[in-house]
């Protein structure tokens, strides 16, 4: 309950103003000082593991002087990084940092702010050990996993909708051998700490700079693979895109600039390709959840899920078409960085 949760930060008084733009967490805002969450338990059920690689997480960044300590947990009046009201759900205060969200970039500057905002936040937990992390969120991403979700929905089909996705599945069909090797070549690649929800819409930027601030949302920080990070960050930049080149350069580059260090010549070979892996995982996370009544995305409308699919195909599509003219930038890009 919001009045017990904000009891339990001595904020009884203050006003709460819920921000409408997240997708899992139901989030406010208490006069423009501090963030109250309440977590949603029906995607998190671990509650104990998510706030300590939470509070770890944010602790370690702020350690090592990258973004602001004001993403830590606030302690509650009885010291605890969270509070359970007495519904038994998950709540959770932190500062308010002044800035601005985005769920598409404005242009290839901020686009490149994007990477580099992921560049420094991997570098920065690389040194964390594996055992200071829970293990939560470690099957966030896995798209043969995600792929048999859908299928186990499509046989439930609870609402009579298998119907309406005959284009659709047959596209993730046709490719669902090339993402099974993807997904093997990814899974064999070294496992780091990584935030495994890296979309533009988890940075702050600057109101007026446009520039980076801090990457947010640490609920899903775990130890997994670098290249679903890219990845989904790639996607979450170009997938409104008309110039997937340029957007492409810039998002690698700001990444690169940080990373190179930390990544293996067979990571780079799969630079390019992660991209596809994510997407089409996250197809095949849209339609199931579309089949199954739409209870895990919170979108606006009914039957945004299998929108949002449709258009996730389209960018892919695209996205493929320039498969070879990505690999010889991506070959260019570092050869010039590596001699710069």
């Amino acid at each position: 309950m919001l009045n017990q949760a904000l009891d339990a930060y001595s904020l009884s008084n203050a006003e709460p103003l819920k921000n409408t733009t997240g997708l899992i967490n139901d989030t406010f805002i208490i006069n423009d000082e501090f963030v109250l969450q309440r977590i949603n338990s029906g995607v998190f059920h671990d509650h104990h593991a998510l706030m300590k690689n939470f509070y770890t997480a944010s602790k370690h960044l702020n350690e090592k002087g990258c973004f602001s300590d004001s993403i830590t947990p606030i302690l509650t009046n009885h010291g605890k990084p969270f509070f359970i009201d007495e519904d038994g759900a998950i709540w959770r205060c932190y500062h308010f940092i002044k800035g601005k969200t985005f769920l598409k970039p404005k242009d290839t500057a901020m686009i490149f702010q994007t990477g580099k905002a992921y560049g420094e936040f991997h570098m920065a937990l690389s040194d964390i050990k594996e055992d200071a992390l829970s293990k939560h969120s470690a099957a966030l991403h896995d798209p043969i996993q995600r792929y048999e979700e859908l299928l186990d929905a499509i046989k439930r089909d609870p609402y009579d909708r298998t119907k309406e996705i005959g284009s659709e599945l047959l596209y993730i069909e046709e490719g669902i051998d090339f993402l099974r090797l993807l997904a093997s070549q990814i899974s064999s690649t070294p496992k780091r700490p990584v935030h495994n929800d890296a979309k533009i819409s988890n940075i702050l930027f600057d109101e007026t700079s446009n520039e980076r601030i801090c990457v947010v949302d640490l609920d899903t920080v775990s130890f997994g693979f670098l290249l679903y990070d890219f990845g989904d960050m790639v996607r979450s930049c170009l997938k409104n895109s008309t110039d997937i080149l340029a957007g492409f350069e810039a998002v690698f580059s700001g990444w690169y600039e940080h990373t190179a260090p930390l990544l293996t010549d067979f990571e780079e070979t799969l630079i390019v390709v992660s991209c596809i892996a994510v997407t089409r995982e996250l197809i095949s996370r849209y339609i199931a959840d579309y089949l199954n009544g739409e209870v895990y995305f919170h979108l606006s409308a009914p039957g945004d899920t299998l929108k949002k699919a449709r258009e996730l195909i389209d960018f892919c599509k695209r996205y493929e078409d320039s498969y070879f003219k990505l690999e010889e930038l991506l070959e260019n890009i570092i050869k010039r960085m590596k001699a710069s």
